[in-house]
Formats: C-alpha cells, structure tokens, sequence
C-alpha cells in the first residue's frame, strides 16, 4: 500500500513528526509540500499532510496545497498539525477544502511542540522541550498504528467557540503574514552567509549586497531569523534577546530545499 506524508516545516516540528509516522508505517515516502508544489503533486492509498498552526488554522501554503493537489474519493487522507498553543480550526479547514474537490478528510490530528513564534516569545527551556519530543514520539506511534487501521477520526480542533473563531482569525493572519516581512530587520553583527535565504520554504529572501531583502510573500514561519546563526535578524522590536527555537534533530543544510 502506497503511502505519501507531506510536510512544510521552517524549524523542523512537523517535519519530525512526518519522519516518526513514517518510521512507525515502514513504507511511507516523505516529501516537502514546497517540493511537490514546484514538481509534480502525487496521490497515493495513504497521504499525510503534516503542518504547523499558524493564526489559529493552516498557514496559507497549506491551503494553496491542498487546493491542488490530486484527490481521490479513495485515498485516506490525514492531517498532522503540530502546535505551540491551540490548534484552532487547522484540521476543520483542510476538510472544507478537501470536501469541496469530492474527497474527505479522514483524520486529523494536533501535537504539541515547542512554539517557535519569536515575536510573541522565546523557546521553552531544554526540559519542557525534552518531554514534548518525548510526547510528540508517542504520539507518533499513535497516529501510525490509526493510519495503517484506516480509523475514522479523530479530529483534534479546538473546542467552540474558537474553533469558530478561529476561521476568522486564520482568515486575515494569512493575510497580513504575506508582508510581514517588512518588519524584519538585520542588524549589523550579519556575517552575510546567506542561510537565511537557503532556508526560506518560499523563496521570499534575495541576498542584495551580501544582505537579506525580503519579498513580501512571506509565510511567517521565521526559518530566517531561527536559523541565522549570529541572531542578527529581528522581527520588530521585541525578538532580540529571546531565545530561538530549532528542532534539535536537524542542521540549516536540512532545510535548504532548493541547494
């Protein structure tokens, strides 16, 4: 049986969770949805789409993918949506999506992780850290042991009202995140390596001058300012001094997708 998990990840929470469903099912193929969005879109018997929330729901490339990817009315597709908060209404989005186009989602499920959104607040402690891999990993087998049984369900939103309110906030995040970007900022200790623009999912960041310039088609997933190595990036004026968030399982070379 043929499975597929797609992931879309800046700092590597549910690319890790794509890896440790995919090693509980044996048989399953990992691809980046930014990959699969610039080649070609496969459908399979089991497609996972692993995400992180953003804004109470999808963020905004999730729902360009799932727009456009091939659905069939006999594939079990499911949703893995990793969280530092409250997943909103991230799972009931992607069902209206998948409804709409003739298929169903059959799943959906939220797991908690360190939150990496630096302009609300830094990275946990390593010990809280520690016990969310350690949660997220059994989960993992969960989610897995569901799958491979072909499960109805579960469907991890959060309870109304915010699931509610959720699709409204997610609606004008996604929004207002595209140009986000304009409130980022380097400072003067950038050793001008370029990772920031490696690292971008979306292609939003030109190195000018041997300095960052963002596109304005940003999807907030902060890889930039995670991964630069110095901190020289900010996102206004309150990330500086707060501590980022990589998932320690991966390098800045893990994510530049596009060499």
């Amino acid at each position: 049986m043929k499975t597929i998990l797609y992931w879309f990840s800046g700092t590597g929470n549910s690319r890790a969770m794509a890896q440790d469903v995919a090693a509980e099912l044996g048989d399953a193929a990992i691809v980046p949805v930014v990959t699969a969005m610039s080649g070609s879109m496969e459908t399979a018997d089991r497609v996972g789409l692993f995400f992180p929330v953003y804004g109470f729901g999808i963020p905004g490339i999730i729902g360009d993918f799932v727009r456009k990817m091939p659905i069939t009315a006999s594939t079990y597709f499911f949703t893995v949506a990793t969280m530092g908060g409250t997943a909103g209404a991230s799972h009931r989005q992607v069902r209206r999506i998948v409804r709409g186009r003739g298929g169903d989602l059959m799943a959906g499920w939220s797991v908690q992780m360190p939150g990496n959104y630096t302009p609300l607040y830094g990275a946990p402690p390593d010990a809280t850290q520690h016990k969310q891999f350690l949660a997220a990993r059994a989960r993992a087998k969960t989610i897995a042991q569901a799958v491979m049984a072909g499960a109805r369900g579960p469907f991890e939103d959060s309870m109304p009202p915010l699931s509610w309110i959720g699709l409204l906030l997610n609606r004008v995040s996604v929004k207002s995140f595209r140009v986000a970007d304009r409130k980022f900022r380097v400072e003067q200790s950038c050793t001008h390596c370029g990772i920031c623009a490696k690292v971008c999912p979306v292609a939003n960041i030109v190195m000018k001058a041997g300095a960052p310039v963002w596109q304005n088609r940003c999807e907030q997933c902060l890889a930039c300012l995670q991964w630069c190595p110095v901190e020289a990036i900010q996102s206004g004026r309150s990330t500086k001094g707060r501590r980022r968030y990589r998932h320690p399982k991966y390098t800045a070379s893990d994510f530049f997708l596009r060499g």
